[in-house]
């Protein structure tokens, strides 16, 4: 679990960006115009919004997105990690989703560092 100062400051970025590509979370499904990378001509990308996310608090990922079924996608961010998103996604969900891979870019900087102190 992240720090409330930190928490907080995701939250708030989260809750930026979704206003600027004008989601609403009082939506059943609030990204239903949301798609994979392959459907980014006709509607907008996840892979975009959870980069700009990313942005803001200073990371930067390679971000994909692949459809997996209607509503379903998968997120890769680096080719290393992989979560599930849907159209339906809470604000909730976004805010793991975030603090999730955070928590493992985390872990993956503190194996690297221990494994260059060996």
């Amino acid at each position: 679990m992240l720090e409330n100062e930190v928490y907080n400051k995701i939250n708030s970025i989260v809750l930026e960006i979704s206003k600027e590509y004008d989601i609403d979370f009082n939506n059943k499904i609030p990204f239903q115009d949301y798609g994979s990378d392959a459907d980014e001509t006709y509607m907008c990308s996840f892979s975009k919004y959870y980069n700009e996310i990313f942005k803001k608090l200073n990371y930067n990922f390679d971000i994909k997105t692949n459809e997996v079924s209607d509503g379903k996608y998968e997120l890769i961010i680096n080719d290393e990690y992989l979560l599930d998103i849907r159209a339906w996604d809470s604000i909730r969900d976004v805010l793991d989703n975030v603090e999730t891979i955070l928590e493992l870019e985390k872990e993956k900087q503190q194996k690297n560092e221990e494994n260059l102190s060996i």
